[in-house]
């Protein structure tokens, strides 16, 4: 049980801080995402000797590998990604791949309620078919995001930090 308790409550720690940095700094620092991966090789070790070591960078590998071309795109931040990297680290190969889903479902949701609140919904729709067909026509990838303080973008640490407290209410 204490076991149970302490690997959700550094999660949620990890989170709760790359949440507030990036709200206030839109970013999150290396040193905290270091910090969360020696965390989470340490608790890997500690939970399951040698064998947690392949667990934590199976966790933490998988984000940076399935989601790659998000980043490429632009379509995710690299600190997005590593934090989603760090919390696999700790929860492991499964429990990363739902956190993802809940992540980008929870996400989609958000950015779907802040666009009709902005009313830029139909703008962005139109960018995006826009990007679409850019891809079609010139088979090339252009970066997808637009840089900057936007009413578009949204910090995808926040749909994170959900996620992760779907995973402590139990609900994966």
């Amino acid at each position: 049980m204490f076991t149970y308790v302490l690997q959700r409550a550094i999660v949620l720690c990890l989170v709760t801080v790359a949440v507030c940095m990036d709200l206030k700094k839109e970013k999150v620092s290396n040193e905290w995402i270091l910090c969360g991966w020696a965390v989470g090789s340490f608790w890997q070790i500690w939970s399951g000797g040698i064998r947690g070591l392949a667990v934590f960078f199976l966790g933490a590998l998988l984000p940076l590998t399935i989601l790659f071309l998000l980043y490429y795109l632009r379509m995710l931040g690299a600190a997005d990604l590593k934090l989603l990297s760090a919390v696999g680290g700790i929860i492991g190969p499964k429990k990363i791949l739902v956190c993802m889903l809940y992540s980008f479902f929870l996400g989609a949701i958000l950015a779907f309620l802040l666009l009709v609140a902005r009313r830029s919904l139909a703008e962005r729709l139109r960018y995006f078919f826009h990007y679409l067909w850019n891809f079609i026509r010139t088979k090339e990838f252009a970066p997808y995001g637009l840089t900057g303080n936007r009413p578009e973008n949204m910090h995808f640490t926040v749909p994170v930090f959900l996620g992760v407290l779907f995973w402590i209410g139990g609900y994966y």
